[in-house]
């Protein structure tokens, strides 16, 4: 899930995963082109989406993510 503000409604949604349409790799993260709650498609920049936990995290019960 990611929150995005629509260009067409004014309104910040939030957005699942199963409204995207198309994702694509770029040099500052994946852009997602998707459909908004109220109809119109729009595009967000994802940034920052790799999380990663060690094996010791876990052991030591941190439920928290570290960033990548």
């Amino acid at each position: 899930m990611f929150t995005h503000h629509c260009s067409a409604c004014s309104r910040r949604q939030l957005m699942f995963f199963s409204q995207v349409a198309r994702s694509t790799e770029v040099a500052d993260g994946i852009e997602v082109s998707f459909t908004c709650w109220c109809g119109e498609d729009q595009t967000a920049l994802l940034a920052d989406v790799t999380a990663t936990r060690t094996t010791a995290d876990i052991a030591a019960g941190d439920r928290g993510l570290v960033a990548a």
